[in-house]
């Protein structure tokens, strides 16, 4: 389950959640799950924060082609994952 928003057709679209059942955790469907995102939503950059405790959810959104931005004061990171067009 994703909720992406998007504030405005110029925006990037923004993860604001993504959830994987706890049977299903540890085996690659985080990971599945964000790529089909950035292909359905293709076109524009994706972003997200997550707090670094999140230690699953950042290992599928690193493999799934985010990036991480920065980590402000509050340990709370930052993710990006380019605009994808032909793949």
């Amino acid at each position: 389950m994703v909720l992406a928003c998007r504030p405005d057709d110029e925006a990037a679209w923004q993860i604001r959640f993504f959830f994987i059942s706890r049977e299903w955790k540890g085996s690659g469907h985080g990971t599945r799950l964000l790529r089909a995102l950035r292909i359905t939503l293709s076109g524009v950059p994706l972003q997200t924060r997550l707090p670094l405790a999140c230690q699953s959810a950042i290992d599928s959104l690193e493999t799934a082609g985010f990036t991480r931005q920065y980590v402000d004061a509050l340990d709370v990171a930052s993710f990006e994952a380019p605009a994808q067009w032909n793949e």
